[in-house]
Protein backbone atom coordinates (compact mmCIF):
# COMPACT_ATOMS: atom_id res chain seq x y z
CA UNK A 1 0.00 0.00 0.00
CA UNK A 2 1.54 3.63 -1.54
CA UNK A 3 0.05 6.61 -0.07
CA UNK A 4 0.25 9.67 -1.80
CA UNK A 5 2.92 12.54 -0.13
CA UNK A 6 -0.30 14.34 0.93
CA UNK A 7 -2.12 14.07 4.33
CA UNK A 8 -0.03 11.26 5.29
CA UNK A 9 -1.80 10.79 9.28
CA UNK A 10 1.35 8.93 10.74
CA UNK A 11 5.35 8.28 9.67
CA UNK A 12 6.63 5.29 10.89
CA UNK A 13 10.59 4.64 11.40
CA UNK A 14 12.05 1.56 11.99
CA UNK A 15 16.06 1.83 12.05
CA UNK A 16 17.82 -1.76 12.28
CA UNK A 17 21.18 -3.25 11.95
CA UNK A 18 21.89 -7.27 11.67
CA UNK A 19 19.22 -7.92 13.64
CA UNK A 20 18.03 -10.90 11.65
CA UNK A 21 16.26 -13.17 14.60
CA UNK A 22 14.33 -10.42 15.73
CA UNK A 23 13.01 -7.99 13.30
CA UNK A 24 10.14 -10.24 11.56
CA UNK A 25 8.56 -9.83 14.74
CA UNK A 26 9.00 -5.84 13.94
CA UNK A 27 7.24 -6.06 10.15
CA UNK A 28 4.67 -8.50 11.29
CA UNK A 29 3.41 -6.23 14.18
CA UNK A 30 3.69 -3.18 11.37
CA UNK A 31 1.79 -5.31 8.57
CA UNK A 32 -1.33 -6.60 10.68
CA UNK A 33 -2.21 -2.76 12.56
CA UNK A 34 -6.09 -2.95 11.36
CA UNK A 35 -5.40 0.87 10.81
CA UNK A 36 -3.11 1.40 7.93
CA UNK A 37 -3.22 4.79 6.73
CA UNK A 38 0.67 5.17 7.41
CA UNK A 39 3.72 5.05 5.79
CA UNK A 40 6.82 3.02 6.67
CA UNK A 41 10.31 4.30 6.22
CA UNK A 42 13.07 1.75 6.94
CA UNK A 43 16.48 2.84 7.96
CA UNK A 44 19.10 -0.41 7.45
CA UNK A 45 22.61 0.18 8.89
CA UNK A 46 23.85 -2.09 6.11
CA UNK A 47 23.12 -5.36 7.40
CA UNK A 48 25.03 -8.70 6.42
CA UNK A 49 23.63 -10.98 8.28
CA UNK A 50 19.96 -11.48 6.57
CA UNK A 51 18.24 -9.15 7.60
CA UNK A 52 17.91 -7.43 4.46
CA UNK A 53 16.98 -10.22 3.26
CA UNK A 54 13.76 -10.51 5.53
CA UNK A 55 13.00 -6.94 5.60
CA UNK A 56 12.64 -7.52 1.55
CA UNK A 57 9.96 -9.80 2.33
CA UNK A 58 7.94 -6.79 3.00
CA UNK A 59 8.99 -4.02 0.44
CA UNK A 60 5.81 -4.09 -1.19
CA UNK A 61 4.62 -2.14 2.13
CA UNK A 62 7.66 -0.11 2.59
CA UNK A 63 7.25 3.41 1.18
CA UNK A 64 10.79 4.12 2.13
CA UNK A 65 13.61 1.56 2.30
CA UNK A 66 17.71 2.48 2.77
CA UNK A 67 20.03 0.16 3.74
CA UNK A 68 23.50 1.66 4.02
CA UNK A 69 26.09 2.14 6.55
CA UNK A 70 25.28 5.12 8.94
CA UNK A 71 26.97 7.17 12.03
CA UNK A 72 24.64 5.40 14.55
CA UNK A 73 21.29 5.13 16.27
CA UNK A 74 20.34 8.40 16.26
CA UNK A 75 22.28 9.38 12.76
CA UNK A 76 20.11 6.41 11.14
CA UNK A 77 16.35 8.17 13.18
CA UNK A 78 17.87 11.29 11.72
CA UNK A 79 17.58 9.98 7.98
CA UNK A 80 13.62 9.04 9.02
CA UNK A 81 12.99 12.33 10.02
CA UNK A 82 14.58 13.92 7.41
CA UNK A 83 12.32 11.47 4.84
CA UNK A 84 9.31 11.44 6.90
CA UNK A 85 5.66 12.84 5.29
CA UNK A 86 3.24 12.14 7.87
CA UNK A 87 1.32 14.92 10.67
CA UNK A 88 2.98 11.93 13.13
CA UNK A 89 5.95 9.74 13.67
CA UNK A 90 6.55 6.61 15.37
CA UNK A 91 9.87 5.39 16.26
CA UNK A 92 9.51 1.10 15.99
CA UNK A 93 12.96 0.00 15.97
CA UNK A 94 14.17 -3.71 15.20
CA UNK A 95 13.21 -6.13 17.26
CA UNK A 96 10.48 -4.25 19.13
CA UNK A 97 7.22 -4.25 18.36
CA UNK A 98 3.70 -2.92 18.70
CA UNK A 99 2.18 -4.43 21.70
CA UNK A 100 -1.29 -5.61 19.50
CA UNK A 101 -2.28 -4.75 15.98
CA UNK A 102 -5.45 -3.04 16.98
CA UNK A 103 -2.63 0.17 18.61
CA UNK A 104 -2.52 1.95 15.77
CA UNK A 105 -6.52 1.93 15.44
CA UNK A 106 -6.74 2.49 19.11
CA UNK A 107 -4.38 5.53 18.70
CA UNK A 108 -5.53 6.99 15.38
CA UNK A 109 -9.12 6.00 14.10
CA UNK A 110 -11.21 9.22 14.17
CA UNK A 111 -9.58 10.75 16.69
CA UNK A 112 -8.03 14.65 16.99
CA UNK A 113 -5.29 15.70 19.25
CA UNK A 114 -3.96 19.09 20.36
CA UNK A 115 -1.34 17.56 21.44
CA UNK A 116 2.21 17.36 20.08
CA UNK A 117 3.22 14.35 22.03
CA UNK A 118 1.26 11.48 22.74
CA UNK A 119 2.53 9.24 25.25
CA UNK A 120 1.16 5.39 26.12
CA UNK A 121 2.33 2.37 28.25
CA UNK A 122 4.51 -0.13 27.85
CA UNK A 123 5.75 -3.61 28.16
CA UNK A 124 9.49 -3.96 28.98
CA UNK A 125 10.86 -7.22 27.63
CA UNK A 126 14.51 -8.40 29.28
CA UNK A 127 16.46 -10.91 27.76
CA UNK A 128 15.39 -13.51 30.25
CA UNK A 129 12.01 -13.48 28.99
CA UNK A 130 10.37 -11.60 31.86
CA UNK A 131 8.26 -8.93 31.35
CA UNK A 132 7.78 -5.59 33.41
CA UNK A 133 5.05 -3.08 32.74
CA UNK A 134 5.10 0.54 32.84
CA UNK A 135 2.21 2.39 33.08
CA UNK A 136 3.46 6.47 32.67
CA UNK A 137 2.34 9.35 34.85
CA UNK A 138 -1.01 11.10 33.68
CA UNK A 139 0.62 14.28 34.37
CA UNK A 140 4.19 15.09 33.86
CA UNK A 141 6.44 18.06 34.08
CA UNK A 142 9.87 19.21 33.20
CA UNK A 143 10.95 18.24 36.80
CA UNK A 144 10.20 14.16 35.63
CA UNK A 145 12.71 14.35 33.00
CA UNK A 146 15.34 14.97 35.13
CA UNK A 147 15.45 11.43 36.79
CA UNK A 148 12.78 9.80 34.84
CA UNK A 149 11.88 9.41 30.64
CA UNK A 150 9.16 8.27 28.58
CA UNK A 151 9.61 4.93 26.58
CA UNK A 152 10.45 6.18 22.72
CA UNK A 153 8.78 3.25 21.17
CA UNK A 154 5.45 4.31 22.65
CA UNK A 155 5.33 7.94 21.80
CA UNK A 156 3.85 9.47 19.05
CA UNK A 157 5.68 12.96 17.82
CA UNK A 158 4.61 15.70 16.02
CA UNK A 159 6.62 16.06 12.78
CA UNK A 160 7.40 19.79 12.85
CA UNK A 161 8.47 19.27 16.39
CA UNK A 162 11.66 18.20 14.79
CA UNK A 163 11.59 21.52 12.31
CA UNK A 164 11.37 23.81 15.30
CA UNK A 165 13.50 22.35 17.60
CA UNK A 166 16.48 20.36 15.79
CA UNK A 167 17.00 16.59 15.01
CA UNK A 168 18.33 14.62 17.84
CA UNK A 169 21.67 15.16 18.85
CA UNK A 170 24.22 12.48 17.16
CA UNK A 171 26.99 13.26 20.01
CA UNK A 172 24.48 10.93 23.07
CA UNK A 173 24.79 7.59 22.82
CA UNK A 174 21.58 6.70 24.37
CA UNK A 175 19.84 9.32 25.77
CA UNK A 176 19.08 11.91 22.52
CA UNK A 177 15.78 11.22 22.59
CA UNK A 178 15.77 12.01 26.60
CA UNK A 179 17.23 15.65 25.68
CA UNK A 180 14.44 15.93 22.97
CA UNK A 181 11.71 15.76 25.50
CA UNK A 182 13.41 17.98 28.14
CA UNK A 183 13.83 20.82 25.11
CA UNK A 184 10.07 20.12 23.78
CA UNK A 185 8.95 20.37 27.84
CA UNK A 186 11.17 23.76 28.10
CA UNK A 187 9.35 25.23 24.76
CA UNK A 188 5.95 24.99 25.83
CA UNK A 189 4.88 21.73 23.84
CA UNK A 190 1.84 20.08 25.21
CA UNK A 191 2.54 16.23 26.53
CA UNK A 192 -0.79 13.90 26.09
CA UNK A 193 -1.32 10.43 28.14
CA UNK A 194 -2.76 7.93 26.43
CA UNK A 195 -4.48 4.98 28.08
CA UNK A 196 -3.20 2.61 25.99
CA UNK A 197 -0.16 -0.13 25.57
CA UNK A 198 1.85 0.75 22.41
CA UNK A 199 4.42 -1.51 22.84
CA UNK A 200 6.95 -4.01 23.68
CA UNK A 201 9.93 -2.75 24.02
CA UNK A 202 13.27 -5.29 24.25
CA UNK A 203 15.27 -4.23 26.88
CA UNK A 204 18.72 -5.48 25.74
CA UNK A 205 21.59 -3.69 23.44
CA UNK A 206 22.41 0.03 23.99
CA UNK A 207 18.73 0.22 25.62
CA UNK A 208 20.48 -1.90 29.01
CA UNK A 209 23.71 -0.26 28.56
CA UNK A 210 23.70 1.49 32.04
CA UNK A 211 27.15 3.35 32.32
CA UNK A 212 26.21 5.09 28.75
CA UNK A 213 22.87 5.98 29.96
CA UNK A 214 25.16 6.93 33.40
CA UNK A 215 27.32 9.57 31.25
CA UNK A 216 24.10 10.88 28.86
CA UNK A 217 22.11 11.67 31.72
CA UNK A 218 25.05 13.63 33.30
CA UNK A 219 25.67 15.50 30.78
CA UNK A 220 22.07 16.44 30.09
CA UNK A 221 21.08 17.27 33.26
CA UNK A 222 24.44 19.61 33.83
CA UNK A 223 23.01 21.53 30.75
CA UNK A 224 19.47 21.71 31.33
CA UNK A 225 19.11 21.62 35.10
CA UNK A 226 20.75 23.94 38.12
CA UNK A 227 23.50 22.23 39.99
CA UNK A 228 22.36 19.20 41.74
CA UNK A 229 21.81 19.82 45.56
CA UNK A 230 21.45 16.37 46.19
CA UNK A 231 22.11 12.65 45.69
CA UNK A 232 20.23 9.24 45.71
CA UNK A 233 20.63 6.35 44.66
CA UNK A 234 17.83 5.59 42.32
CA UNK A 235 18.58 2.23 40.25
CA UNK A 236 21.40 2.43 38.19
CA UNK A 237 21.46 6.28 38.19
CA UNK A 238 21.31 8.76 40.72
CA UNK A 239 18.29 10.58 41.61
CA UNK A 240 18.89 14.31 41.07
CA UNK A 241 16.76 17.12 43.24
CA UNK A 242 17.55 19.59 40.84
CA UNK A 243 15.80 22.82 39.82
CA UNK A 244 15.68 24.43 36.13
CA UNK A 245 18.22 26.35 34.85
Amino acid sequence: MKLSQKNIPLSIITICYNIKDEIEKTCQSIVNQTWQDFEWIVIDGGSTDGTVDILNKYRSRINVFISEKDKGVYNAMNKGIKLASGEWLSFMNGGDAYAANDVLEKVFKDKNYDADVLYGNVNKIYPDGHTEYSNYKTKIDLSYFANDVINHQSSFIKRNLFDKFGLYDEKYKIAADWEKWIVFMKNGCKFQKIDVIVADFMYNGISSNKSALAADHEKICAKYFAKQSRYLLFGCLPLIIVEEQ
